[in-house]
């Protein structure tokens, strides 16, 4: 990547000490960008979970900045994913059972019982950090029809992604929500912050409603999971899956299971958008027990993590994934210098590991938007 650009973003944030911004363009290639293009091209739901990680980046990246190479990335990315959408029931090789008019995409690589299929879940991974963009599109973009932009995207999203998996929810469970919450924290995490977006962004009554339906049942489900541990610094736990879905619509899982701390990433990341959002049930006293969480009990203290949240490893999962903190826990290094601290000691120390389990330019990126936000960058986009 031409030096040049890295040198506007130190000089665009007025924060050359911000080295976490070079640090991440450093990887910023032409060739990664155009990598990052081909998964909206391909249209292939197989790349939607491992592309959610580098959305998150130029997500980040851009709040961190405001910068309008960023944004230009994310729009380019969603204008590109939506033409290559097809409706459900022309869709050639789709085997999924309740195909309609609604728009979107299928596993298009042959790995498994999903080939040929639409996926909620996957789709879920990327869809929290559209909506996102849109949400600070609307208050910040400064394209040309940046306004019309953001209405039509919204239009289409909201139809073809939340009307639509809403719509099969009720077909295939008798509830519109069942598609949505899942069996598991980290599963309902993903469409809970597009309900939690488009709650804020939507202009129709009867969406605005379906949203708030879907926060308030997910809120209640991962409140009724939570563990206080009053021993170490006031950090909670909670288990992954539901184990008491009264007067919600989702699944109940006959086993309790502990949570493990690299699916975590997206519960914590929810909690994250709901406090920057002003939700009260998520309020700063909540986003300390998690940052607690991770100091206190999660990290080892030699630059790695435990894999389970109670802090110890679990046999089955091979490769210490508790390591994988980028999509998720770091963002909680805006709230709690003693994390961040710890992050950036990592990235100093054991780089190997920030470049592992697909987190190279996430984690990067939210080391970039904490120094920002600790540092208060008058540079910083936010939600509210």
């Amino acid at each position: 990547m031409p030096v040049l650009i890295m040198c506007i973003m130190s000089a665009h944030c007025g924060e050359a000490q911000n080295r976490f911004i070079d640090s991440f363009n450093v990887w910023n290639t032409p060739a990664q960008i155009k990598s990052f293009q081909s998964v909206a091209i391909g249209g292939d739901v197989y790349y939607f979970q491992p592309v959610r990680d580098r959305l998150g980046a130029w997500l980040s990246m851009y709040k961190a900045t405001g910068h309008i190479m960023y944004f230009n990335v994310l729009k380019n990315f969603i204008d590109t994913l939506i033409a290559q959408a097809a409706t459900s029931n022309t869709i050639q090789g789709n085997r999924y059972e309740y195909k309609d008019n609604f728009k979107g995409w299928i596993y298009k690589t042959n790995d498994g019982e999903l080939f040929g299929m639409e996926v909620p879940l996957s789709e879920g991974y990327i869809m929290r950090y559209l909506f996102e963009f849109i949400y600070l599109a609307k208050k910040y973009g400064v394209v040309e029809n940046n306004a019309e932009w953001c209405r039509k995207t919204l239009t289409w999203l909201t139809e073809n992604e939340w009307t639509k998996w809403r719509s099969r929810s009720i077909r295939q469970f008798g509830k519109p929500n069942t598609l949505f919450l899942r069996v598991r924290l980290h599963m309902g995490a993903h469409w809970a912050a597009v309900a939690l977006l488009l709650n804020k962004m939507t202009s129709v009554d009867s969406i605005r409603e379906q949203t708030k339906s879907v926060v308030e049942q997910y809120d209640l489900l991962a409140k009724r999971g939570f563990i206080k541990n009053d021993f170490d610094g006031g950090a909670a736990m909670f288990s992954q899956t539901y184990g008491n879905t009264k007067n919600t619509d989702a699944q109940e899982s006959a086993v309790s299971v502990i949570q493990d701390v690299s699916h975590a990433n997206h519960f914590i990341s929810y909690i994250v958008l709901a406090n920057q959002l002003g939700c009260e049930s998520w309020n700063d006293a909540k986003i300390t027990e998690m940052a607690n969480l991770d100091k206190n009990i999660l990290y080892k203290g030699d630059y790695t993590f435990w894999d389970l949240i109670n802090g110890t490893e679990d046999p089955k999962r091979a490769g210490n994934w508790g390591n994988y903190q980028a999509d998720g826990w770091l963002l909680l290094d805006q709230y709690d210098t003693g994390l961040f601290k710890i992050h950036t000691a990592i990235l100093d120390n054991a780089n190997d590991i920030t470049k592992r389990y697909g987190q190279l330019f996430n984690y990067r990126a939210n080391l970039a938007l904490a120094y920002a936000t600790i540092h208060k960058s008058p540079y910083v986009l936010k939600l509210q």
